[in-house]
Formats: C-alpha cells, sequence, structure tokens
C-alpha cells in the first residue's frame, strides 16, 4: 500500500470519479465549521473537532465517510452503517448523486456536540 505523505496527495492519487467524490465530501466536511481540521492519520484524510471528528477511506470503487462516534447517533440516523465496529458508523457513496449535504452536516453538527461534552466513549 502507498503511504501518502498530504491530504491532496491521497486525494490525486485516485481515479477521476473517486477524486471528485472526496473533494465533494471535503467541501461539505470542512464547510460544516471553520473549527474543522484536517490531516492524513492512517493514511487517510481525517477530520478533528475537538478529537476525532470523521474521516474519508475509499474500498472497492466506494468512498466512506466514517463519523468516529457514529454509534452513538445510529437513533436519530438508522441508514448509519456500523458493520463489525463499536464505535464507528459510515455511510458508503458511489456516485455524486447520492450525496446530501444537508444530511452530512447535521451528523457531523452531531459529532461536534458528542466530541464537546468529552463523554466516555465507551459504555460499560
Amino acid at each position: 500500500m502507498l503511504k501518502y505523505q498530504t491530504v491532496e496527495e491521497y486525494i490525486l492519487a485516485q481515479d477521476a470519479s473517486t477524486r471528485i467524490l472526496i473533494f465533494l465530501l471535503r467541501d461539505i466536511i470542512l464547510s460544516t465549521s471553520t473549527e474543522i481540521t484536517e490531516r492524513l492519520s492512517f493514511n487517510c484524510p481525517f477530520y478533528h473537532y475537538k478529537g476525532m471528528l470523521c474521516y474519508i477511506s475509499i474500498e472497492k470503487k466506494t468512498v466512506y465517510i466514517g463519523f468516529c462516534r457514529g454509534s452513538f447517533l445510529k437513533n436519530k440516523y438508522p441508514f448509519l452503517e456500523i458493520k463489525n465496529r463499536k464505535l464507528i458508523a459510515s455511510i458508503s457513496y458511489k456516485d455524486l448523486e447520492d450525496v446530501d449535504a444537508e444530511v452530512i452536516q447535521s451528523i457531523l453538527k452531531d459529532s461536534m456536540e458528542l466530541n464537546s461534552k468529552k463523554t466516555k466513549w465507551f459504555v460499560k
């Protein structure tokens, strides 16, 4: 697997249709709040707000936006995909037409609120 140095390098290494989708998701995330920061972590774009907020990843021509505390939001957003994960929930995209900026920003705002509360990630 290629090790990327920057988010831009990660995005530009993708095929054209994937690249456009990632740029769109990135713009939606960063336009949600000026306090959201971006950096490359775990070899993919990660977005932070008072801790890890979300990330963008690619698997088999599908682009995912993973919400780091998304499992706490599953009741409000039942379409979030939990898979075999305890905390992260995601949405998968194959086409630009599937992206709903308002929905993503709503989930991000709720995720930011969770990060602001500094609640424990794991509930026993």
